[in-house]
């Protein structure tokens, strides 16, 4: 956790081998589905990734959780992520390794209200629409079903 001005971060590890990860594994950590309350605290969530071009077809699991608590995100990869915010409205693009425009960006939004819930709104319903596990379950057992015949 850091504190910059009135500002507080905290850095959320939900997967990978980062501390939280390891932290659960070692049985002091919170439980996955627990996660979605960390981010629901937030005004924002930063997806952020280098600035690598593999890195823009990535998938991050801190974007569906944000989503799914109506938390708008700003992303830093310019692949499907940016694609998605800026065409749902949920969240905002800022070039990866740019923290100039990061910090512009997240005053900027965090001095209108209004549009962080708008944002957080849009996140949440484009989560139950397009991202619902249940509903993707249904899909992957459509398709599985139809090639086995």
């Amino acid at each position: 956790m850091a504190i910059f001005g009135s500002w507080l971060f905290r850095a959320a590890d939900c997967g990978g081998g980062g501390p939280l990860a390891r932290a659960y594994s070692a049985g002091r950590g919170q439980a996955r589905h627990e996660v979605f309350s960390w981010f629901a605290l937030a005004e924002v969530s930063v997806v952020s990734f280098l600035g690598l071009a593999v890195l823009d077809s990535n998938s991050p699991a801190k974007l569906y959780d944000s989503l799914a608590v109506g938390t708008p995100v700003v992303v830093t990869n310019g692949g499907w992520t940016k694609a998605l915010v800026e065409q749902h409205g949920c969240g905002w693009y800022v070039p990866a390794g740019n923290s100039e425009a990061l910090e512009l960006k997240l005053r900027a939004i965090l001095a209108q209200p209004e549009v962080l819930a708008e944002a957080g709104a849009k996140g949440k319903q484009l989560a139950v629409v397009a991202f619902d596990r249940q509903q993707l379950a249904l899909q992957v057992q459509e398709i599985l079903e139809a090639a086995a015949g």
